[in-house]
């Protein structure tokens, strides 16, 4: 369950979340390429959080490891949820904006089935302790800046994804957790929503500003 809305007379129920979809940026053979990657990434992430080994510093809960996955697959569904982001039209990923340059190296790696290395677009996958269940507001993906470097962050499900828009390296922190073909596939595990910048600073006051404009919904 990825979205809510209700009011006193209605009593929130599970719903199967359709997505977003443009069917104006792709043809069939385009959409055979991508629906191997895709339905790859949403097995595996259903999976994970049974199949994981949990990682602890501490004595506390840093994430989850899992050894056996496709770095290709995965690495190539997730730079293509970039690429499409960016080439779709729809106010939803209005936020998703690459560099002409970029783009063209990303639709390169799309067309050859290329991965890259690690410091290629680097990916990382997060989860809340508090959020296992899988319950996300149904979120634009959010564009933020950390120093010079630009990040676009992605709600899916339970999963909080980013994505770095240049192949310019990891920064050492982004290393353990990045999505490489040379270690296990790493998920960080982000603390508590509620605690969350993006979730105070952003989410939060959409979530307020929405629902006291249209009452009864919460995505955004």
């Amino acid at each position: 369950m990825i979205a809510l809305q209700g009011d006193d007379s209605f009593r929130p129920q599970r719903a199967t979340a359709k997505g977003i979809y443009d069917n104006s940026i792709l043809v069939l053979e385009g959409e055979a390429l991508f629906s191997d990657w895709d339905g790859y990434a949403c097995e595996l992430l259903v999976k994970l959080k049974a199949n994981g080994q949990r990682i602890f510093v501490d004595g506390k809960e840093a994430g989850l490891e899992i050894a056996d996955y496709d770095y290709t697959k995965l690495k190539l569904f997730f730079v293509s949820l970039l690429w499409r982001a960016h080439t779709t039209k729809h106010l939803f990923f209005g936020n998703v904006e690459l560099d002409d340059s970029h783009e063209k190296k990303i639709r390169q790696m799309i067309l050859n089935g290329l991965p890259g290395e690690v410091d290629d677009y680097p990916v990382t996958i997060g989860y809340c302790e508090d959020n296992k269940g899988g319950w996300l507001p149904v979120a634009s993906p959010w564009c933020s800046m950390r120093g010079n470097k630009k990040y676009y962050t992605f709600f899916l499900a339970s999963w909080i994804v980013q994505i770095r828009p240049d192949d310019e390296g990891c920064d050492p922190d982004e290393h353990f957790y990045a999505l490489s073909p040379h270690w296990p596939l790493r998920l960080a595990n982000l603390g508590r929503l509620q605690d969350l910048t993006i979730f105070k600073d952003w989410m939060l006051p959409k979530m307020k500003e929405r629902w006291e404009n249209e009452p009864g919904s919460w995505t955004f």
